[in-house]
């Protein structure tokens, strides 16, 4: 006969070997054990010592078993749940909940200017015309920023490099990404006043390398230029692909059609993206057709200045636009186009435009 102590001591041996099989994910001999454990418990024993034959206790012990299995075992659409939803997906589903990446497209006219922000680190590229230097100022302090990780300068046309050094008057700037090989080729007096405010305040300064990726908080800058030097300033833009978990965005500077051209010949499909600044301000000399349907954007935005000499944007690009259903939001009608990334998806603070008009000019 087996004493009591005995018992207890080898039923809670049974429960701890059934925690290690439910552990392992083997429901069954979780469940074995369970039996066990619990069959020796004194009362129990001693119940089905009355009742049952010794020579059924074995029969017995195998139906309470797969009873107990039956009970305790997870459905197989529940097992199905469990797999459909891997524990990576869940984490990575939870970063995304409290990670935010805000682009705003500052309205600074016939110019560009775009703030990118996530998780208190920020960059911004380019920084508009040097008349525009105050409202570019006061918006980013409004943003309460008084740190740039990355001020990256797509290329040296005033309206792009126009207020940089005056930005790196009145914040600290970390790095300054600009390609000074091409940079003094052309407007040569908003290149030197800021390479001088670079020596004054000890930027960093960084030449792009293509493919070379920096990290902003949550998202990432891919610079996917310079491919190669070319002799037309603006197809030399610095071109970067910014990526918040499943959310890209692709800004070209000015990039014309050569430099569109180029980069689907070495990115394919990778500059496939949800959003999609226009190039050069919704030039026809940008935006070709082919160049729309390798990024498919969902969304484009157009920066501009509202009757501007340029014509943009071009009745052609506005057409293509339209004909492949792209939201479309432009600084010259809603102003300052701020947009919220999830990870998985955007916001944005105004509707899309449905004016689909031209710039006062044909080009």
């Amino acid at each position: 006969m087996i004493k009591g102590t005995l018992k207890i001591t080898i039923s809670l041996m049974m429960f701890i070997l059934a925690v290690g099989g439910f552990a392992m994910d083997n429901h069954i001999v979780g469940a074995m054990f369970i039996a066990l454990g619990t069959i020796m418990l004194p009362p129990f024993y001693n119940a089905i010592k009355h009742i049952v034959k010794k020579r059924s206790i074995i029969v017995f012990f195998m139906i309470i078993t797969f009873i107990t299995a039956l009970i305790i075992t997870p459905s197989s659409e529940s097992l199905q749940r469990k797999e459909e939803t891997p524990l990576n997906d869940i984490t990575v589903n939870a970063n995304k909940l409290d990670s935010e990446l805000k682009l705003s497209f500052i309205d600074v006219g016939q110019g560009d200017c775009v703030l990118l922000a996530c998780n208190g680190h920020y960059a911004l590229y380019d920084t508009g015309y040097y008349d525009y230097r105050d409202k570019v100022i006061e918006y980013l302090k409004s943003q309460g920023i008084e740190n740039l990780d990355y001020l990256i300068i797509s290329h040296n046309d005033s309206d792009h490099i126009g207020s940089a050094a005056t930005i790196c008057d009145n914040f600290k700037i970390n790095n300054l990404i600009i390609d000074t090989n091409i940079a003094n080729i052309n407007n040569i007096t908003p290149f030197e006043l800021l390479m001088k405010a670079k020596d004054n305040y000890d930027i960093n300064l960084i030449e792009p390398v293509k493919d070379t990726v920096y990290p902003l908080g949550d998202s990432t800058i891919k610079l996917l230029s310079p491919i190669r030097e070319y002799d037309e300033i603006n197809n030399n833009s610095i071109c970067i692909l910014i990526t918040h978990y499943d959310d890209t965005i692709l800004l070209t500077g000015d990039a014309e059609s050569e430099a569109e051209a180029d980069l689907i010949n070495a990115y394919g499909n990778d500059i496939d993206v949800d959003i999609l600044k226009a190039g050069h301000h919704g030039s026809s000399s940008s935006n070709t057709e082919s160049f729309l349907d390798i990024t498919t954007p969902q969304a484009i935005i157009i920066s501009c200045e509202l009757n501007n000499d340029y014509g943009h944007p071009t009745q052609r690009v506005i057409n293509d636009i339209q004909e492949r259903k792209i939201n479309c939001f432009r600084t010259d009608e809603q102003g300052t186009i701020e947009c919220i990334s999830s990870g998985y998806g955007f916001s944005f603070n105004v509707e899309p435009s449905t004016t689909w008009t031209v710039g006062t000019y044909k080009e």
